[in-house]
């Protein structure tokens, strides 16, 4: 077993000796955009809104790129004889029970308010 985007497994051509592929869309990665406090709040109003602008034009344009890309692996993958595996929402909920233990460790870690924060904005990013 492996775990890697669509695109890894093509280019990679596992395959080549991996008939079957699950898709659970359990991992994100996305790609994020940092700048220290002090240079920030350096720049003029104009200025954050210029870069915030751009931030988020990049950010649907990745967004858009990433998931065309993974579409078009995918076909490829299907093409080239893998069988594709889609888990069921009801195998996905079950899969989130079984991870709670795992999920608990990082609330206690990072607090409910912050988890259930990033949770809401990943609901809101899904496509």
């Amino acid at each position: 077993g492996q775990e890697n985007p669509f695109n890894t497994i093509l280019s990679s051509k596992f395959y080549e000796v991996q008939k079957y592929l699950s898709v659970t869309n359990h991992v994100y990665s996305p790609w994020i955009v940092t700048v220290s406090k002090r240079w920030w709040d350096g720049l003029s109003a104009t200025e954050q809104g210029i870069l915030m602008d751009a931030a988020e034009k990049a950010r649907d344009a990745e967004r858009e790129d990433t998931r065309r890309e993974a579409s078009q692996a995918l076909a490829a993958l299907k093409e080239r004889g893998m069988q594709i595996n889609e888990v069921s929402p009801e195998e996905i909920q079950r899969m989130r029970e079984q991870a709670q233990p795992a999920i608990q460790t990082v609330i206690d870690a990072v607090g409910q308010d912050l988890f259930d924060q990033v949770q809401a904005e990943v609901e809101k990013a899904a496509p």
